[in-house]
């Protein structure tokens, strides 16, 4: 067997250069340098949608209570006019249809969710 490179014979083997190898800690303590941004980035991501969410869930709350207080004043003006003799007793009785729907139809969207 012949060989190409110019200069080389079985008994003239190329010196072995010694590259120090990275041990496990090396590689660990270059990730974790290189983690702690994403860590941070990621926390800060994970803290601001939580307090999306407590801000969602308070305006959810709010909301909650106008609506309801917009109900309770329709069905009590509506019952004074029905009292006096301004309001039919049939209308009343279905504005009173209409507001139990729309009360049981936001029960349901704030237990399911609005797009199940």
């Amino acid at each position: 067997m012949s060989d190409n490179r110019k200069g080389y014979t079985p008994s003239n083997k190329p010196p072995l250069i010694n590259i120090p190898q990275p041990n496990i800690v090396d590689l660990l303590t270059v990730l974790a340098e290189k983690a702690d941004p994403f860590v941070k980035l990621l926390s800060t991501a994970i803290n601001g949608w939580q307090e999306g969410k407590k801000r969602e869930a308070s305006l959810q709350k709010h909301m909650s209570w106008v609506a309801l207080t917009v109900v309770l004043v329709v069905v009590g003006v509506s019952a004074v006019l029905t009292y006096v003799g301004k309001v039919d007793g049939s209308t009343f009785t279905f504005l009173l249809g209409l507001i139990v729907g729309y009360v049981l139809t936001f029960i349901r969207d704030q237990i399911k969710g609005p797009g199940e």
